[in-house]
């Protein structure tokens, strides 16, 4: 079976669903999930697939390829993942809380908002070194041109243009209760190197 062409990574609940819808919507058939994720079976065919989960192939050179590198603001990342619940130890057995055990393992058993701090600073410096583009995902709209060269695909600005915003974002999952102070407290000035702060 041959693997997807390129990669779009970065941490879970980064965006990884809209950059794959984008693309989708120029008919360049990329994944979600669909290659490196949970489920059993790859799905063959793919041009690109967008995934969190293919950090570690990439790493251990299991793949190769062009890498583009998401990355969304850390209030709204470590918010949404508090939301799902990643690092609730009541998870375990959950494919999501193995593959972070497993691939990031020094986050777990911390407070959950401090494993959600340090998973994003941690998996999004993983993730610039592998990445031939790192790109916050509120400039994805405003990149086509230099996602495009990197893919090696046209990417349709008219049709992305008509694409809803909104893919994946679970607003109703965003866990608003955690004061902004105690994340930036955690993160402190290490979301510098991404441009936040």
């Amino acid at each position: 079976m041959t693997p997807p062409g390129f990669a779009i990574i970065g941490t879970s609940r980064c965006g990884t669903k809209y950059v794959s819808e984008l693309l989708k919507a120029s008919n360049i058939n990329c994944g979600h999930e669909d290659w490196w994720g949970f489920k059993r079976r790859k799905l063959p065919g793919l041009a690109g697939d967008s995934s969190w989960v293919a950090l570690p192939d990439i790493e251990r050179k299991k793949w190769s390829g062009p890498v583009i590198h998401i990355i969304r603001h850390p209030l709204l990342v470590v918010r949404s993942m508090v939301a799902v619940d990643m690092f609730n130890p009541e998870r375990k057995g959950k494919a999501a809380y193995n593959f972070i055990a497993k691939h990031q393992p020094d986050v777990i058993g911390l407070d959950v908002i401090d494993a959600a701090v340090e998973f994003w600073v941690k998996w999004n410096e993983r993730c610039a070194v592998v990445a031939d583009l790192t790109l916050p995902i509120n400039h994805v709209d405003t990149s086509l041109s230099k996602i495009s060269e990197i893919i090696g695909r046209k990417i349709d600005k008219k049709a992305v243009n008509k694409m809803a915003k909104g893919v994946n974002s679970k607003q109703h999952l965003q866990s608003n209760k955690i004061p902004s102070s105690i994340i930036l407290e955690k993160l402190g000035d290490r979301g510098q190197q991404f441009g936040y702060w």
